[in-house]
């Protein structure tokens, strides 16, 4: 064999170094690419979260109004800026029990399609990002709970993952 071909049948150290960082670099790209970003917030001791693409503001729970003979769910409604918004007390939509240290104090307005509503919360939403393969979609899991899109391991324990277009 000549020695030309034996040589370029050997990769040197360097070379494999450096085209192992290439694919690490590919790797940690395509993870950084494929992050969502969410919109967390607790009720009880679990930690719900939402896509922040869907989240408009947050603000101090704005007076309400009662609707008689609405959905269980339906709290009331609220004047954001001259808006009309319905009210979503999701420990109703969710059958959770209230705890007694659980006060609603803050007002999260949802834009999703052609609606516009707001979720009551006990406490300030956090953002947090979460590649979408930690991601475990629900499906089958919770059918009498059509509100659950999947589950994934946020800092504080397993998060839920709420499907906006079905609140």
């Amino acid at each position: 064999m000549p020695k030309e071909e034996n040589q370029q049948a050997y990769i040197s150290l360097d070379e494999l170094q450096q085209a192992a960082q290439k694919e690490r670099k590919k790797i940690t790209d395509t993870t950084k690419n494929s992050q969502i970003q969410l919109v967390s917030f607790e009720l009880g001791e679990t930690t719900y979260a939402l896509p922040i693409s869907a989240a408009k503001e947050v603000l101090p729970c704005p007076p309400m109004a009662k609707i008689p003979k609405a959905a269980a769910h339906i709290q009331g409604v609220v004047n954001v800026r001259g808006e009309i918004l319905a009210a979503i007390n999701l420990f109703n939509l969710l059958d959770q029990k209230i705890g007694a240290e659980e006060k609603v104090g803050f007002f999260l307005v949802l834009q999703q399609k052609n609606k516009k509503q707001g979720l009551l919360i006990p406490k300030l939403p956090e953002t947090l990002k979460v590649n979408e393969q930690a991601l475990q979609a629900a499906e089958g899991l919770f059918q009498n709970n059509p509100y659950i899109k999947a589950l994934f391991q946020s800092p504080k324990g397993i998060a839920v993952l709420l499907d906006i277009d079905k609140i």
